[in-house]
């Protein structure tokens, strides 16, 4: 017959044993210790000055004095005396000095329930955690709260090229990212197909200027700016879509247009010679003169002559892309340039 159970240890009487009341009073004890086993401290190595009867300890590593040799075992204070037993892989321990629970398994002692809450590889709330999503959450909404203040939620990257972002998807493909996406600007981007982002706004880490890298619009109507008062101006179904100025020059002079669709047109002539008779005065031969940009009609032309002596000059044709200009003088021979001004509608 064996001398003690399996499990726990505990003493079995035998056949024809003198004084059974002592192994089985031994049994209790081991297993007053053993049932709903609590501690009062996990770090002593060696037993306190003034013990109560009742009282234990978990014996901490390096164990000496009445604990020498007892590394490991829960200490019960018992008739002025010490009482050991030896837990094995699955004893759980409440330990009073921390308000927790353990329990042992190869690796030792290790915390249980909500203290054991550090650490942990992944959680998965009525969803399956992976390596890439560490958080998962599954549900209708979440809520994070402080019922005595404010609350702050952080997010936070290793180092500037890396990023600290929302994303937030439409079956299961990205459409808006907001946060620091690979630098220390923050940002806002949108998708419509998960694969290419536009930065719609940007707000300068070092500066705090925002910046609206797609233009922008309020009401329907596009936003004026620095960065888009000069360039190509344009009109849609009468409503502007480009820049608010555009000015230009080219072999035919230069230009200016405006977002109202007003533009208008100037440039100057080689020298014309006045050595043609008509009537008590002299003219040149026709000059034409295509305009730096076509109009979408014939434009308003002012003709301003330029020479040593009196001069005038007039348009004697004008289409939507050029005009026909004439030098005028009371003398023969009389010389001089012709500057234009056209004035209509792009």
């Amino acid at each position: 017959m064996p001398q003690s159970t399996t499990r726990l240890a505990l003493p079995l009487v035998q056949p024809a044993q003198a004084q059974k009341h002592v192994t089985v009073n031994e049994s209790l004890t081991q297993l007053d210790a053993a049932v709903q086993a609590s501690v009062l401290g996990t770090t002593r190595a060696t037993p306190p000055a003034a013990p109560v009867d009742g009282q234990c300890w978990l014996v901490a590593a390096g164990a000496s004095g009445a604990w020498a040799g007892q590394d490991g075992s829960v200490a019960m204070r018992l008739d002025d005396g010490w009482h050991f037993t030896r837990p094995t892989i699955g004893w759980r321990l409440w330990d009073a000095d921390k308000s927790q629970l353990l329990v042992l398994d190869a690796n030792g002692w290790q915390v249980i329930g909500a203290a054991a809450m550090n650490n942990l590889p992944r959680i998965g709330i009525n969803a399956s955690a992976d390596a890439t999503n560490v958080l998962a959450v599954a549900g209708p909404a979440s809520l994070l709260y402080n019922p005595a203040g404010g609350h702050q939620l952080k997010v936070n990257k290793a180092q500037t090229t890396d990023s600290a972002t929302l994303l937030f998807q439409s079956g299961w493909s990205g459409r808006a990212e907001m946060g620091l996406a690979g630098e220390d600007d923050f940002s806002v981007k949108v998708s419509g197909d998960g694969g290419t982002f536009h930065t719609a706004l940007r707000a300068v880490a070092a500066t705090g200027k925002v910046e609206m890298p797609q233009g922008g619009t309020v009401q329907g109507k596009a936003l004026v700016h620095l960065g888009n008062l000069l360039g190509p101006v344009a009109m849609t179904g009468g409503v502007p879509t480009g820049a608010v100025i555009e000015s230009g020059s080219n072999t035919n002079g230069s230009f200016v247009r405006f977002a109202n669709g007003t533009q208008i047109c100037w440039r100057t002539t080689a020298n014309l010679t006045a050595n043609t008779a008509q009537g008590a005065n002299f003219i040149s031969g026709a000059s034409a003169q295509t305009f730096a940009q076509p109009f979408a009609a014939a434009p308003n032309v002012q003709a301003t002559a330029n020479g040593s002596t009196l001069v005038w000059a007039y348009a004697t044709a004008t289409t939507a892309t050029a005009t026909t200009l004439r030098l005028a003088a009371p003398v023969q021979n009389a010389a001089g340039t012709i500057t234009i001004f056209a004035i209509g509608s792009w």
